[in-house]
C-alpha cells in the first residue's frame, strides 16, 4: 500500500497534466449527441 501511495504521489509531481495527456473522461462528451447531417 505504501509502494501505491508513493506512485501516486510521483506520478503528480512529475506527470501533472496525467496519465493520458490532455484527454479526459468525462460523461458529458460520453453521452452528447452529435448532430445529424443533413443530406440534400
Amino acid at each position: 500500500m505504501v509502494i501505491y501511495a508513493i506512485a501516486l504521489i510521483l506520478i503528480m509531481v512529475f506527470k501533472p497534466s496525467g496519465l493520458m495527456g490532455t484527454w479526459e473522461l468525462s460523461l458529458t462528451k460520453a453521452f452528447r449527441r452529435k448532430p445529424k447531417e443533413v443530406s440534400e
